[in-house]
């Protein structure tokens, strides 16, 4: 079965399961490039993917300068893809089973919009204000 008849059925199924056109888009961009990839290795096939297809694939990605992120996203849709065919017995083994997906811990957090020493210089001065008042006022 060629890669493209693979990825049209594949995309086909899931819609029937019900994903969302963001989803289904997500993951036809993301095989296209998966097939773009194998294609210019002269592989069209799905029975002809190896295991090893997979690392170069990874790491062709990281040259590509894609964020963890990213590359998280592109090897799941890998893995999904393949396990669908084996589950659907369109191949006799699963190439994709042992990818590992990069962890998305590699980038960093964003700053958080308010850091807490503003936050905290903030409190302490409502409540020294508070208190001012309370005592201004003959409260305590």
């Amino acid at each position: 079965m060629l890669l493209k008849d693979a990825t049209i059925d594949y995309l086909n199924a899931k819609q029937v399961e019900g994903f969302s056109p963001h989803t289904l888009e997500s993951s036809k961009s993301r095989l296209k490039l998966l097939a773009r990839y194998l294609r210019k290795r002269g592989i069209e096939r799905v029975t002809d993917v190896q295991p090893q297809h997979f690392d170069d694939y990874a790491l062709s990605l990281l040259r590509r300068g894609a964020k963890p992120r990213t590359r998280v996203g592109y090897m799941a849709t890998t893995q999904v893809f393949f396990r669908w065919l084996f589950e659907q017995g369109k191949l006799l083994t699963d190439p994709a089973r042992d990818i590992i997906l990069p962890t998305k811990d590699e980038e960093p957090l964003p700053e958080p919009p308010l850091s807490e020493a503003p936050h905290v210089r903030w409190t302490v001065a409502y409540v020294v204000q508070f208190i001012r008042a309370s005592n201004d006022s003959g409260l305590t």
